[in-house]
C-alpha cells in the first residue's frame, strides 16, 4: 500500500479502490417465464331462465359448450327465479361446465337486493375450489399468465373497505409478478357505459347527479371515483361486466384527471400492441330481455342480440384474441391485445 511520511494512505489508494468498486458489477438472474399453452374462455351474465326467454338461455348455453371453453367467467345475474339449483344444473347439462371450471361473481338478481341471498350462498358454495376462495363474494386466480380478479358489487366497495384492500393488493402483487402479463378484472355492474360517465342507461343516474352528505353512492359510482385510477397505475388489460343487456366493447380508455374523464388511446380496431389504456366489456347477453344500446364515440362494438364473448390465449400468452359469438350468426366483434415484453 502507497503510503506518505505520516503513514497515511495516498490518495492513489482511494483512487484505487473507486475503480474496482465500479468494475463489480451485480448481475441478475436472468428470468425465463414458463411456457404458457393456449387458453380459450367465454365470458357472459343475466342468462335467461324459466321465467323469460329460457329458451335464449338455453341457446346461450348450447353456445358455451359449442365453443369448446375451457372456463366460464360468470357476470352476475345468474338466475332471476330465486333458484340458484337451474343455473346449476343447466350449466352441467348443457354448457358441459363442471363446478371447478366455472368463476361466478354475484348480481343483483343473485343476492338480496333484488332476489334471495341463499342463491348468493349457494353459488358461491358450489365453485369455491381448494385453491380460490370465493366465501367473501370476491377473490382472485390465476389461468396461464393471466391474472383474474373477480370482485362483488353487491360488498362494499370504498376506499376504506376489505374489498377496495383486497383489489389493491391484487393489482400490485400481479404488476410485481413477472409470470403474469395480463390483467383482467369482473364486476356485474358496469363502471363504463353509453353515456359519457359510467351507470346503468336504463337508470336515472347520470354524471350530473348529486348526493345529499351520508347518502350511499351506487357501486358503479364508487368504482370510477376511486377503482380507475387504481386500474390506470397496475396496467389492468380489460374490464368485464354485465348487468346491461347487451353486447358493448370500448376502445382502449384511460381516466385520468376527474373521475368521469377518460381519454380515447385510439379509434382503431386493432389489433392493439402493447396499448396503454384497457378495453371495458358489457357482456349481460345470456339471454334474459336483451335491450338496445346507443351510438357512442368511445364504443368500438355494440350488439343487442344474445351471445358470449370468447378469449383465446394465444403465441405463448403474448396475444389475447377475443371475438363475440352470437346465439345465432357468425363471430363478430373481433379483437386482438398484444403484449410482446
Amino acid at each position: 500500500v502507497l503510503a506518505n511520511k505520516t503513514g497515511n494512505s495516498t490518495s492513489w489508494e482511494t483512487k484505487f479502490e473507486s475503480i474496482i468498486s465500479n468494475l463489480v458489477i451485480q448481475l441478475e438472474p436472468t428470468f425465463t417465464p414458463t411456457p404458457v399453452s393456449d387458453l380459450v374462455f367465454a365470458a357472459v351474465g343475466d342468462f335467461g331462465d324459466k321465467d323469460k326467454n329460457e329458451e335464449e338461455g338455453i341457446e346461450t348455453w348450447k353456445n358455451i359448450a359449442n365453443s369448446n371453453v375451457s372456463f366460464l367467467l360468470a357476470l352476475g345475474d345468474l338466475t332471476y327465479i330465486d333458484d340458484a339449483d337451474e343455473f346449476i344444473n343447466k350449466s352441467q347439462e348443457l354448457g358441459k361446465l363442471t363446478t371447478n371450471n366455472i368463476y361466478p361473481i354475484i348480481g343483483n338478481h343473485d343476492d338480496k337486493e333484488d332476489g334471495d341471498p341463499k342463491d348468493r350462498k349457494k353459488f358461491l358454495d358450489t365453485y369455491t375450489q381448494p385453491s380460490v376462495d370465493m366465501s367473501k363474494g370476491y377473490y382472485s386466480f390465476t389461468k396461464g399468465n393471466i391474472r383474474f380478479i373477480m370482485m362483488d358489487t353487491q360488498k362494499p366497495t370504498s376506499p376504506n373497505s376489505d374489498q377496495y384492500k383486497f383489489v389493491e393488493k391484487e393489482l400490485k402483487d400481479a404488476a410485481n409478478d413477472k409470470q403474469i402479463k395480463w390483467k383482467i378484472v369482473c364486476y356485474h355492474k358496469p363502471s363504463v357505459v353509453r353515456k359519457k360517465l359510467n351507470l346503468n342507461d336504463l337508470s336515472d343516474w347520470d354524471e350530473d347527479t348529486e348526493f345529499m352528505e351520508g347518502e350511499e353512492k351506487p357501486p358503479q359510482y364508487i368504482i370510477v371515483e376511486n377503482y380507475h385510477t387504481l386500474f390506470d397505475t397496475y396496467g389492468v388489460d380489460m374490464v368485464l361486466s354485465g348487468h346491461n343487456h347487451y353486447l358493448m366493447v370500448t376502445y382502449p380508455l384511460i381516466h385520468r384527471g376527474d373521475p368521469g374523464d377518460f381519454t380515447i388511446v385510439t379509434n382503431n380496431t386493432g389489433p392493439f400492441n402493447n396499448v396503454d389504456g384497457r378495453i371495458f366489456v358489457i357482456v349481460g347477453s345470456g339471454g334474459h330481455e336483451q335491450t338496445s344500446i346507443g351510438e357512442a364515440t368511445h364504443l368500438m362494438y355494440r350488439n343487442q342480440n344474445s351471445g358470449i364473448m370468447v378469449l383465446n390465449l394465444q403465441e405463448n400468452g403474448t396475444k389475447l384474441k377475443c371475438h363475440y359469438q352470437p346465439n345465432e350468426g357468425d363471430k363478430m366483434a373481433e379483437f386482438e391485445l398484444i403484449k410482446q415484453s
